[in-house]
């Protein structure tokens, strides 16, 4: 569930995000917890115009990236050719970092 404050200020529900979506969000590789991952979900699907891209800087192992483009592929634009750009140095990174 996203925030609460986050979902009132743009005006979508907390529990925004589809059952398959949450599913597929938690078997991801990311450093953010699923209440970021869902925020960036919503803010894409929901609050996104279209104009210009999502730059998703720190990207790491992706995590957060695939839910940006998750809400972009879900959402209601007509013109779904706006990307999701992920950018990270990826150095210096090891797979401890991504478990739980």
């Amino acid at each position: 569930m996203i925030d609460r404050t986050i979902a009132d200020y743009f005006g979508i529900r907390a529990d925004c995000v589809p059952r398959q979506r949450l599913d597929e969000f938690g078997r991801l590789m990311s450093q953010t917890t699923m209440q970021e991952r869902e925020t960036a979900y919503a803010l894409a699907r929901y609050v996104f115009s279209g104009q210009g891209e999502i730059f998703d800087v720190g990207s790491a192992a992706g995590g957060s990236s695939y839910c940006f483009a998750a809400g972009v592929l879900d959402s209601e634009l007509s013109n779904k050719t706006r990307r999701v750009i992920a950018l990270d140095k990826f150095g210096g990174y090891s797979i401890k970092a991504f478990r739980a």
